[in-house]
């Protein structure tokens, strides 16, 4: 008896009822992607005012400030998603996985287990 399913069919199977809660749980890596672009801009907007004026009025400098302060807020907050879609979907796909697992194992007959051994039988699904 063999198994069809490869390991990826079989983690979308088991995914695809939780795919928005994938897509925001990549919202956090995406984010710390673009922070280091946008935290570089605004020491780039910090340093020009710097060389740029002998006096730094807050007037000229909030525009930096700002950046700092949104790229660090906008990463914080994907990354506080991130970790609510992990709680609300990731109990659930490990419950899936373990199902249909157990679901496979149990309508195999006894004799499958007694004829073969562990090694062939983890190398025959496990090793893909």
């Amino acid at each position: 008896m063999k198994i069809k399913t490869y390991p990826v069919s079989f983690l979308w199977s088991v995914i695809k009822p939780y795919k928005y809660w994938y897509f925001v749980m990549m919202l956090g890596p995406i984010a710390s992607g673009f922070h280091p672009i946008i935290y570089n801009y605004a020491v780039k907007l910090l340093l020009d005012l710097f060389t740029q004026n002998e006096k730094i009025i807050f007037a000229r400098s909030y525009k930096p400030i700002i950046w700092f302060v949104a790229a660090q807020a906008i990463l914080d907050g994907a990354w506080r998603a991130h970790n609510f879609a992990q709680l609300k979907a990731m109990p659930h796909i490990f419950q899936g996985m373990m199902h249909k697992i157990c679901n496979h194992c149990f309508n195999v007959p006894y004799t499958y287990f007694q004829n073969n051994l562990s090694g062939s039988i983890v190398g025959r699904y496990g090793a893909r």
